[in-house]
């Protein structure tokens, strides 16, 4: 009557992500594109918290980085592991 409930957009599945880092991984744009399209977020991140960027950029892969990063991928993440020494 008058309001109605927003549906609020599904989260992506660890399965998702997985397939988004993987294509970014393996420069597979039109998969990137086609995830982040169907809602995937783009700065889901893998079990050691890699994302897609992450992985675009380790590969050399630039036209996956650049579109990462002009569709606001863009996050600074804590690995697990830093090149600090005590």
């Amino acid at each position: 009557m008058g309001v109605e409930s927003a549906q609020p957009t599904p989260a992506a599945t660890a399965e998702q992500a997985q397939d988004l880092i993987d294509a970014a991984r393996y420069d597979e744009l039109e998969d990137v594109v086609a995830l982040f399209s169907a809602g995937v977020p783009l700065d889901s991140a893998d079990s050691q918290g890699r994302t897609a960027l992450h992985m675009a950029s380790a590969n050399g892969h630039l036209a996956v980085v650049e579109y990462l990063i002009q569709n606001g991928a863009v996050r600074m993440l804590l690995f697990f592991y830093a090149c600090l020494h005590y």
